[in-house]
């Protein structure tokens, strides 16, 4: 019986100078550190440090990341490749960052790597797909990894991962899976809705229904995955497979978001 594992992170991009000493206003306080000198400053080379050393330890078949500048992507990828793992980026249109995808060669050989989007507005979000094969059994693997935007109208939010999920489905898979952050606990943070599955008061959906009705399961993981937020809106949804939570210790220094995994049957 074969498994593979897949992880995910917002690993927060690089947050601005703070020129007064103060987090800047809409910035993230994780994003900066407070110096000897009693003031705050952007941490990006210590959060990148601590990612790598994260990384490493946990060591996932797949990793999928979001918040991911250019800068970052290089910063990530000359270690990354160190230890095995080979590398796909696409940046949002009409942003500085976008999603990345990292796989181990050892393991997996890349058949086809292919993007989308979704427009709201003014902003277009990509999302990336990579269609692997497994080297050992054959079996052909896809992962799109997404970062969706934050409406409150949960309607837009549902025609977002419409669109993931409809470039994942330009090709067939023995298995699919999608993975990110998608500001949205799993059962549709306002949303008012028919999931039975989920707990009272949240009898909701919007995105996990969608999903749910494509046969995507996602792991019983009920930890939050945003720190200071206290929100569970980072996730793993496998097709036609129910993805079992992988416990990784690890640093959680390294941004607002926590790193987390999953581990599925091939």
């Amino acid at each position: 019986m074969s498994f593979i594992v897949i992880g995910t992170q917002n690993v927060l991009y690089p947050q601005p100078p703070a020129y007064s000493g103060e987090v800047p206003e809409r910035a993230s306080p994780f994003g900066y550190d407070k110096g000897e000198d009693g003031m705050m400053h952007e941490n990006w080379v210590r959060r990148k440090a601590v990612h790598l050393n994260n990384f490493s330890q946990a060591l996932p078949d797949i990793l999928c990341l979001q918040e991911v500048t250019w800068r970052v992507f290089e910063d990530f990828q000359h270690t990354l490749c160190l230890i095995g793992y080979a590398l796909q980026y696409q940046c949002h249109p009409t942003s500085g960052h976008g999603v990345a995808i990292a796989w181990k060669n050892s393991r997996f050989g890349l058949l086809h790597a292919h993007t989308g989007s979704f427009a709201y507005g003014s902003q277009t979000r990509a999302h990336l797909v990579v269609r692997l094969m497994e080297l050992t059994t054959k079996k052909t693997v896809q992962v799109a990894c997404c970062h969706l935007f934050d409406p409150r109208d949960l309607t837009d939010k549902k025609s977002h991962i419409q669109a993931v999920a409809t470039t994942l489905s330009q090709f067939k898979a023995d298995l699919s899976a999608v993975a990110g952050d998608f500001n949205q606990d799993q059962y549709g943070d306002l949303a008012q809705g028919e999931d039975e599955s989920a707990p009272r008061p949240r009898k909701k959906c919007s995105l996990i229904s969608y999903l749910k009705g494509r046969r995507f399961k996602c792991a019983p993981f009920v930890k939050t995955t945003e720190r200071g937020k206290e929100r569970h809106i980072d996730h793993i949804f496998v097709q036609g497979r129910t993805p079992e939570y992988v416990e990784v210790p690890t640093d959680p220094s390294a941004s607002d978001h926590l790193y987390f995994s999953v581990k599925v049957q091939l």
